[in-house]
């Protein structure tokens, strides 16, 4: 089966960010003891994602969102199909994108309105979604990893 990358919608009612596209994650806690257990916690708490199913690949490096929200993205792989179960306060949808599809495609400048804001950011539009900002900023960190490319 070919590979994909998990990402999430988040729900329509939040404050922050909402009905925007990401990846599962979240902010550090004082309980976890590493910025990698708050991304698993974050994971299953969010989709339902059973720390056991999850292999480790490694980390890319940090990139800061528009509100100088600095993220640090781990690469991990999971079986697929996975049966996840949603947390639909916080995410709406989980939505699969192929790798094949991300590398065919590549990413795109796009112009998202905000706010009365215009900002232009790299973005793809996938399944009726359009995913830009941070998270489209570490596609293309993966493209580039997927492709070797250093």
């Amino acid at each position: 089966s070919m590979p994909e990358l998990i990402l999430t919608k988040r729900h329509q009612k939040l404050p922050n960010h909402a009905g925007e596209i990401c990846f599962p994650g979240g902010f550090w806690e004082n309980s976890d003891k590493s910025l990698l257990e708050t991304a698993i916690r974050e994971a299953e708490e969010e989709i339902g994602l059973k720390t056991e199913v999850v292999r480790y690949i490694g980390a890319l490096p940090p990139g800061a969102t528009k509100n100088a929200v600095v993220i640090f993205p781990f690469l991990a792989e999971i079986p697929l199909p996975y049966t996840f179960s949603l947390n639909t306060t916080e995410v709406e949808k989980v939505i699969h994108l192929p790798v094949p599809t991300l590398l065919e495609r590549g990413i795109d400048t796009v112009t998202v309105h905000i706010g009365g804001l215009q900002i232009v950011s790299p973005g793809l539009h996938f399944e009726g979604e359009l995913i830009w900002g941070a998270t489209a900023k570490i596609l293309l960190q993966l493209i580039s990893e997927f492709s070797g490319v250093e």
